[in-house]
């Protein structure tokens, strides 16, 4: 797992906002995690959905950012299993095609948010702001 700033098991803010974001490609992490950080959240990143599942498992977060097209599991069966183990957990999906999110389904119970790749990083802290558990805490 990277943290941008300093090592993520000693995340210096008990209070801030935790969010997990998972893309298999570092330039992607590393982007998303300095404007989640700007935004006020402590974040960290990870390169594939079993290590997101590992990080669920033993540390708290209260948002998963994922890119869709991961080598292994995808965005799509990372969601799914997230929302398994963790239904309250908001989900904001990151994809080249937002509009071509192809189980919609899955889209409409379990993704809050798909947000087009080149639209990632701004709007990713303004949906966030706007997701449950964040909403009520960050202003």
């Amino acid at each position: 797992m990277t943290k941008y700033s300093q090592n993520a098991a000693s995340l210096p803010n008990a209070g801030a906002k935790r969010v997990l974001i998972v893309d298999d490609e570092p330039a992607i992490l590393k982007v998303v995690g300095r404007v989640m950080d700007l935004g006020g959240y402590e974040s960290a990143g990870v390169l594939n959905g079993a290590a997101a599942l590992s990080a669920m498992a033993t540390e708290h977060w209260d948002l998963v950012i994922t890119d869709r097209a991961m080598p292994g599991m995808s965005g799509d069966d990372l969601a799914l299993a997230l929302k398994q183990r963790a239904p309250e957990m908001p989900v904001i999906m990151l994809t080249g095609f937002p509009e071509a999110v192809g189980r919609r389904e899955l889209f409409e119970a379990v993704v809050a948010q798909a947000l087009k790749k080149a639209e990632e990083a701004a709007e990713a802290r303004r949906t966030a702001r706007g997701r449950s558990r964040l909403a009520r805490t960050v202003p």
